[in-house]
């Protein structure tokens, strides 16, 4: 229907061969760029998809609750809070190299899972939060982790200071 209506106002408007072939222009542009579109409208999904995936390919690289390794190897922690719900806590230097290398711009893709709700943060301004890792106070990126029983979904995690 749009596309068609797309195609007869071409025609119309520039007179430039059928109807049908301002259909098949119109068509093919739309082609082209449907898939850009596709992929800029969810980038807080995307990127928070690809940080989950990123980290389940490297868990053993984590701290998880009741360790603490302080193993330079590791690149963060996960943390446990109430009622089984999960964060995670990252080096900023190792994650923005693993999202720049998936072709994401870290800081934009921070931002997005900030106004997403999924990024603890210290104020509206920080992408980090204070915390402590392997035994030392450093800015990390806190970013919640979906549920076990969710499969790429955040869930609302009461933010808590580690």
């Amino acid at each position: 229907g749009l596309i068609a209506t797309a195609g007869w106002l071409f025609h119309h408007l520039f007179g430039i061969g059928t109807h049908e072939d301002s259909l098949r222009r119109v068509q093919a542009l739309w082609a082209r760029h449907r898939q850009d579109l596709a992929d800029e409208a969810p980038l807080a999904q995307r990127a928070y998809n690809t940080i989950v995936e990123w980290y389940l390919e490297h868990r053993s690289h984590f701290d998880h609750p009741g360790e603490d390794s302080r193993e330079s190897t590791k690149y963060g922690s996960v943390i446990s809070h109430e009622a089984g719900e999960r964060s995670l806590i990252v080096v900023p230097k190792i994650l923005d190299r693993t999202l720049r290398s998936d072709g994401f711009d870290p800081k934009v893709s921070m931002q997005t899972l900030r106004d997403a709700g999924n990024l603890i943060h210290d104020s509206d301004n920080r992408l980090t939060h204070n915390v402590k890792l392997f035994g030392v106070r450093k800015r990390c990126y806190h970013i919640r982790l979906p549920g076990e029983e969710e499969e790429g979904e955040a869930e609302d995690v009461p933010t808590a200071d580690s």
